[in-house]
C-alpha cells in the first residue's frame, strides 16, 4: 500500500495543477470560439495567469481567439482530436505557466496569422514549454506594411521539441512572420523552417535577441520559390548564440531569387553550430559577430547552371576559432563555394580547408578591403581531377596574410596544378610561414520587429 501511495503521489505533483477558470474543451461545442464560455465545460472561458485549456475529443477542432487569452498551460488528452488554435488579427495568446502538454498521439497545432487591421501573436512567457509534437506555422502579412504573425519566446521560454514553419509576406510590400526569441529563451531541440514570400514581400525569419540561444535546434533557410522572391531568413542580435544548433542554407528552384541565408550581428556568437551553405545560400557575420568554434561548409555548385553557396565576414566581425570547408564545383561551367571577407574583419585563429573542384572552378577564400588572416591556418587542395580546378586563397587591397601559416598541396594526378596563393600588386604583408606539401592524391537584416 505504501509503495502504491508513493506512486500516486508522485503522479499526483506531476500533473498541471487545475485552478481558477480552467475548462476543457466541449465535444459539442458551440463555435470555434475560444472565447466563448458555452464551448467549454465547465462554462468559463480559460483566461488567467493560472488557468489551464484541456481538449480531448471534439466535433469542432479548429479554435481561434476572438481577444487576448492569458493562460498557465494547455494540455491535449491521450486520445485528443487534431486541434488548430490560431491567435489571429489583434489577438495575443500568452502562454506563461508550464506551457504545452501533447499526450494525444497527434500532432497539434497553433498559428499566428494576421489581416489587414493586425497581427496575431503566439507568446510564450517565464519558463513556459512548446512540447513535442506540435506545429507552429506564423504566416506574413496580406497587405503592405508592419502587419504580421509573430510567435514568441521570452525569459527562459524553451520551444521544446516543436515544429516551426514561419513564412513570407504573401503580398507585395508585406512583411515576413516572424518567429523570435528574447531574454534567455532556448530554441531548445525544436525544428524550424523559413520560407520566403512573393516577389517585394519580406521573408518568414526567426530571431534571437539578448543572450538567448538556438540551443540545439535543426534550422533551414529556404531560397525563394518564384523570380524576384526573397528566401527565408535566420538572425542572431546583440549577444545572442547557435548554441550546438545545426543551420542549412539554399537557394531556390528558379533563378534570380534570394537564396536562404542566416546572419549574425552585434556581439552574437556562432559558438559550436555546424552550417551547410549551398545551392545560392548565404552565411553572413557583421558588426562584432564571430564564427565562435562552428564547422563551417560552403559548397560549389552541384549541378550546371546551380548557384554556389557564400560565406561572407564584413565589418570587424571574425572567423574566431571556427573550421571551414570551402568546396569547388562537381560540374562543368559551374562556380565554386566562397568565402569572403570585407572591410576589417579578420581570419583570428580559425582552419580553412580549401577544396579543388571536381568538373569546375576550385574552392575559394578572399581576402579584400583592410581584413587580416592573423593566425589562421590555411591547407589548399590542389586540382582533383582531369577538368578540375585548384583551391585559391586570394588577397587583395590592403588585405594582409598577418601570421596565418599555409599549406598548398598539389594535384591528384600527373600535370594537375597544385593549391593557389595569390596577392594582387597592392595587397599587404606577405605570409611569414607557408610550404608546398609533395604531390599526393587526396542582404542585410533590419532589427523591425517589435520588442513589447
Amino acid at each position: 500500500m505504501t509503495k502504491c501511495f508513493a506512486a500516486l503521489l508522485i503522479l499526483f505533483l506531476a500533473l498541471p495543477v487545475l485552478r481558477g477558470d480552467s475548462a476543457t474543451w466541449q465535444v459539442l461545442p458551440r463555435s470555434g470560439d475560444w472565447n466563448t464560455a458555452a464551448n467549454w465545460n465547465p462554462a468559463t472561458v480559460p483566461n488567467g495567469p493560472a488557468a489551464v485549456g484541456t481538449f480531448g475529443l471534439s466535433a469542432i477542432t479548429a479554435v481561434s481567439l476572438s481577444r487576448a487569452t492569458d493562460v498557465s498551460g494547455i494540455i491535449f488528452n491521450p486520445g485528443a482530436s487534431a486541434f488548430t488554435i490560431t491567435a489571429g488579427s489583434q489577438t495575443i495568446l500568452t502562454i506563461g505557466g508550464f506551457g504545452v502538454a501533447n499526450n494525444s498521439g497527434s500532432t497539434q497545432s497553433f498559428r499566428a496569422t494576421a489581416d489587414a487591421f493586425g497581427s496575431g501573436t503566439i507568446r510564450f512567457a517565464n519558463g513556459a514549454a512548446a512540447g513535442d509534437n506540435m506545429l507552429f506555422t506564423t504566416n506574413g502579412g496580406v497587405v503592405g506594411g508592419a502587419i504580421f504573425g509573430i510567435t514568441e519566446f521570452r525569459d527562459r521560454a524553451s520551444a521544446g521539441q516543436a515544429s516551426f514553419v514561419t513564412n513570407g509576406g504573401s503580398s507585395s510590400g508585406a512583411f515576413g512572420g516572424v518567429t523570435q526569441f528574447f531574454d534567455m529563451a532556448s530554441a531548445a531541440q525544436a525544428h524550424f523552417v523559413n520560407n520566403g514570400g512573393v516577389p517585394g514581400a519580406g521573408d518568414g525569419v526567426t530571431v534571437f535577441h539578448d543572450r538567448s540561444t538556438a540551443g540545439a535546434g535543426a534550422f533551414l533557410n529556404n531560397g525563394g520559390q518564384v523570380a524576384g522572391a526573397n528566401g527565408g531568413l535566420t538572425v542572431f542580435s546583440d549577444q545572442a548564440d547557435a548554441g550546438d544548433g545545426t543551420f542549412t542554407n539554399v537557394g531556390g528552384p528558379v533563378p534570380f531569387t534570394t537564396g536562404g541565408t542566416t546572419q549574425f550581428f552585434d556581439r552574437s556568437s556562432a559558438s559550436h553550430g555546424t552550417f551547410l551553405t549551398e545551392r545560392g545560400g548565404l552565411l553572413q557575420f557583421f558588426n562584432s559577430a564571430t564564427a565562435g568554434c562552428g564547422i563551417f561548409t560552403t559548397n560549389g555548385a552541384a549541378i550546371s547552371g546551380e548557384f554556389r553557396g557564400v560565406t561572407e565576414f564584413h565589418d570587424r566581425a571574425s572567423a574566431d576559432r571556427g573550421t571551414f570547408i570551402t568546396n569547388g564545383a562537381s560540374a562543368a561551367f559551374s562556380l565554386q563555394g566562397s568565402v569572403r571577407f570585407y572591410d576589417n574583419s579578420s581570419a583570428g585563429t580559425a582552419t580553412f580547408i580549401t577544396n579543388g573542384g571536381m568538373f569546375g572552378a576550385g574552392g575559394v577564400v578572399e581576402f579584400r578591403d583592410h581584413t587580416s588572416a592573423d593566425e589562421a591556418n590555411f591547407t589548399v587542395g590542389g586540382t582533383p581531377s582531369d577538368g578540375g580546378g585548384s583551391g585559391f586563397v586570394f588577397f587583395r587591397n590592403d588585405s594582409s596574410a598577418g601570421a596565418s601559416v599555409f599549406e598548398l598541396n598539389a594535384g591528384g594526378f600527373d600535370g594537375a596544378g597544385g593549391g593557389q596563393l595569390r596577392f594582387s600588386e597592392d595587397a599587404g604583408r606577405r605570409p611569414s610561414h607557408s610550404h608546398r606539401a609533395r604531390r599526393h592524391k587526396r542582404r542585410r537584416w533590419r532589427d523591425h520587429h517589435f520588442r513589447d
